[in-house]
């Protein structure tokens, strides 16, 4: 994340950095450089007066009482498994969806009814409720689907790996839920109707006739994909439905409209990170708190049974989305360049107390293209490089101290992981950066191993 960059240039070094991973180097680059808050709220406003209304159209719904159209915050989705028999069963643990991350304090929750599909509210540990509509009985707390298998209608278990891999396919998924915002600030929940349905349709059959460069890229064996791949995920744009892809896309193609390239390659990255939050592999973390916990939450591609679909621009009540990122993110980091901070944390009594102290001077290096250029230069100015550190292009004796970040053994394959980011940035990024072109985000000089005498 260009951490020892971004200090040694608040120290007032000239520093070098190089990453082999092209990924990491971009993003790298973006969050040193320095670009007018005022042109990227501009451009901002541009994209949104463009691209905006398209994808908003897209996360809409009847708001029941009123009849009008409000937006939606977030879709709830659930996958299925068929039986050997040809049941269908949702992959459930339990039927509580929706809980208050501090449920003790704040203990109502939005609980499923699995005949009907009604959404109810009860306790979050609710053991006996009964469905308002069709009046069923159920415990919430007991769903088909445990750790690793999902009952039939008889009680009998199956192995859920066993069905999705005899699908040869991902699982496909059931949209039960929806939370939307209504005009006074007030989040609702709703079961999906049929215009619902409809709209998602819609984006299926605009999906299919748009001409979207969408990715192409396959997800390759690796330590960190195969428990992505042993669910049938062999295509990076099989993490996306279909509402998402075509919002995604449209949003790629909308920045890769802004003719400055600096604030372009400002809002790809943004866009990079929006990826993080917007795909099937996301889930729901509950209110009080950030709703959408991100796929890289642990650093494997885990399948989410539950997934939850964000609305990718998003409103000032979103989390994780387009929008609310490019304010928490974007426009924080450039005010970082600004005004840098360390945190001096000293005790007040018994109270530890924390607070920022800000530098007299910017972090705000020019970012040079050679090591030439970063001689030559009478500042602090960075290189970045993208490529093996075992083989950098420095003259003999130009360095006077070397900080080295090797990976985590077999842990953490960055290169697998990153892939998800590389499938989406390559077709628009390989004529500016070489490291783009390649087929996907490995290289050969990659240390990654699990073999403890070739990590070595």
């Amino acid at each position: 994340s260009g951490t020892t960059i971004g200090e040694a240039s608040k120290l007032g070094m000239k520093a070098v950095g190089c990453d082999i991973n092209p990924v990491s180097s971009f993003a790298v680059r973006q969050g040193l450089r320095s670009v007018d808050p005022s042109a990227l709220a501009a451009a901002f406003a541009e994209l949104e007066r463009r691209v905006a209304p398209t994808i908003r159209s897209l996360y809409q719904t009847r708001d029941r009482e009123t009849g009008t159209m409000i937006p939606v915050l977030y879709c709830f989705w659930v996958k299925e498994v068929e039986l050997p028999g040809g049941e269908r069963v949702p992959l459930f643990k339990n039927y509580v969806f929706s809980s208050n991350a501090y449920p003790t304090k704040k203990p109502d929750s939005r609980i499923l009814c699995p005949s009907c599909g009604a959404v109810l509210v009860d306790r979050f540990d609710a053991t006996r409720t009964v469905c308002g509509s069709c009046k069923l009985r159920f415990n919430p707390q007991a769903g088909p689907c445990d750790g690793t298998t999902v009952a039939d209608a008889k009680g009998n278990r199956h192995r859920i790996k066993d069905l999705v891999q005899a699908a040869g396919k991902p699982p496909d998924h059931r949209l039960y839920a929806l939370m939307a915002l209504r005009d006074n600030g007030e989040k609702v929940y709703f079961k999906p109707t049929d215009e619902d349905f409809a709209l998602y349709r819609q984006c299926m059959v605009k999906l299919r006739d748009a001409r979207l460069d969408l990715p192409t890229m396959k997800v390759r064996p690796g330590h960190n994909t195969k428990q992505a791949r042993g669910y049938n995920y062999l295509e990076w744009r099989q993490f996306f439905n279909d509402r998402q892809l075509l919002a995604l896309a449209t949003l790629r193609d909308g920045i890769m409209a802004i003719p400055d390239r600096a604030i372009r390659e400002q809002f790809i990255c943004l866009f990079s990170g929006t990826l993080e939050f917007n795909n099937m592999f996301c889930s729901f973390k509950g209110e009080g708190t950030g709703a959408v916990r991100h796929m890289f939450s642990h650093h494997i591609l885990k399948p989410e049974r539950t997934p939850l679909e964000n609305s990718v621009w998003g409103t000032d009540r979103s989390s994780g989305t387009f929008s609310t990122l490019f304010h928490t993110r974007l426009l924080r980091a450039q005010e970082y360049l600004r005004r840098p901070f360390e945190i001096r944390r000293s005790l007040d009594g018994e109270k530890l107390k924390s607070e920022k102290v800000y530098s007299a001077r910017g972090v705000a290096p020019p970012l040079v293209d050679s090591f030439d250029d970063l001689a030559a230069s009478k500042q602090p100015a960075v290189l970045i490089l993208n490529g093996d550190s075992a083989a950098l292009p420095l003259p003999a004796g130009a360095v006077d101290a070397v900080i080295t970040d090797p990976p985590y053994f077999d842990f953490v394959h960055y290169s697998e992981l990153s892939d998800f980011f590389f499938a989406w940035l390559s077709p628009v990024l390989r004529k500016d950066f070489p490291g783009f072109g390649r087929g996907d985000s490995s290289h050969e000089g990659e240390v990654q191993d699990r073999d403890p005498a070739s990590f070595a």
